[in-house]
């Protein structure tokens, strides 16, 4: 089956993908709430935050609504819906300085939940939306040394979109390939390390392409900011020494002898590695004010889409604290500005979000596959019974 051979959308992936996006905008109304009223901002802003909040709880009780009694929304309604939230998040975004708002972040569990929802035209049109509108806002207090900062951020974001939609596309493939194995005969019993084995070959191309988003982040960094010789010599070879791990996998699977599981998570790791040393070590802003954080984002929710949730959610954890030890560990100090640690609870409840969808995604996904072959042995066993 060659990826992206046959995959097409139908309404039941809208459905199912509405799941998620419904999940994703109360977490969002959950966190607005929260962080309007944590370190409240001038009344006139605040009250925008406050307004806008409340009519997308409204207006996500309804599809939520639509959900629970098994009657999906029509589909110009979830595209409707889902371009306010792209709005809404560019309103809070505005409203708290474009450029300089912290709240930019919710734009990657947002564009995390289209990418899996809707087709990939679609998807290519959110996300460009998405990376339009905020460079947009954000243009006003761009510089020429923050310029690269917001090329790694948008480079992060569609990471997240191709992440998404590349599994999605998988997910369609293989539903497809179920339901012709269904109508073929007696389908292929599947034992769970078949299963595990199949999600790790199909999948392993997501984990490759959230790989080359970090890549691509990276050399933008260094390739654009730094002045020296010496320095840029230094600074592009962890940047080249994961491309050439990237290569090397990437090749193992176009090859398809991709790399089993021990090595899949070893180098996932790896990856977790290297954006938790930028953000602790990496010449510039450290810490709490690395922009490289960001790359976390297609790491997580790329290994999500891969491995069961038991292992997604140790990852994302282990993602979480990482952070948190680099913050500590380059400056304490912030520990005393509310703002700085409301900061920082943002990015960790987004990165937390992020995985957590992915594998509510996954699961979902999970049990689609499992209920049609499910369909396709009791319908097996029935004509063996006859």
């Amino acid at each position: 089956m060659g990826l992206f051979a046959r995959s097409s959308h139908t309404p039941e992936d809208l459905a199912h993908g509405q799941i998620v996006i419904v999940t994703f905008r109360w977490i969002m109304v959950a966190a607005g709430f929260v962080f309007a009223l944590w370190n409240p901002e001038p009344v006139a802003e605040l009250r925008v935050q406050i307004l806008v909040i409340l009519a997308l709880a409204v207006a996500n009780f309804y599809l939520h609504a639509q959900v629970l009694r098994r009657r999906p929304a029509l589909e110009l309604v979830i595209y409707a819906a889902s371009g306010a939230d792209l709005a809404v998040i560019t309103i809070l975004v505005a409203s708290g300085g474009g450029f300089d708002s912290a709240l930019y972040i919710f734009y990657y569990p947002a564009v995390l939940v289209f990418s899996v929802a809707f087709p990939t035209a679609i998807t290519l049109t959110y996300t460009a939306a998405a990376t339009a509108v905020y460079a947009t806002v954000s243009s006003p207090a761009v510089t020429e040394s923050t310029l690269p900062i917001l090329a790694v951020r948008i480079v992060a974001l569609a990471g997240v979109a191709v992440c998404g939609n590349i599994y999605w596309r998988i997910e369609s493939d293989r539903r497809q390939a179920a339901a012709e194995e269904r109508l073929g005969g007696v389908p292929e019993a599947r034992t769970a390390a078949h299963e595990a084995a199949e999600d790790l070959f199909f999948g392993q191309v997501v984990i490759i392409a959230a790989r080359w988003s970090l890549i691509l982040g990276g050399a933008i960094v260094v390739l654009w900011m730094t002045t020296e010789t010496a320095e840029l010599v230094t600074q592009i070879l962890p940047v080249v020494a994961l491309m050439g791990v990237n290569f090397f996998l990437h090749g193992r699977y176009l090859l398809e002898r991709p790399a089993n599981r021990a090595l899949s998570v070893a180098a996932a790791l790896v990856d977790l590695v290297v954006v938790t040393a930028a953000v602790l070590v990496w010449p510039g802003s450290l810490g709490l004010g690395s922009p490289f954080f960001v790359l976390t984002y297609p790491v997580l929710v790329a290994f999500a889409f891969v491995f069961p949730p038991r292992l997604s959610v140790a990852y994302t954890a282990l993602a979480l604290v990482g952070y948190v030890g680099a913050c500590l560990g380059t400056d304490m100090t912030f520990l005393g500005e509310p703002k700085q640690v409301e900061r920082l609870v943002q990015r960790l409840t987004t990165l937390a979000a992020s995985g957590g969808l992915a594998a509510y995604y996954w699961r979902i996904q999970r049990a689609r596959r499992r209920a049609l072959l499910a369909g396709s042995v009791a319908r097996a066993d029935l004509r063996v019974a006859r």
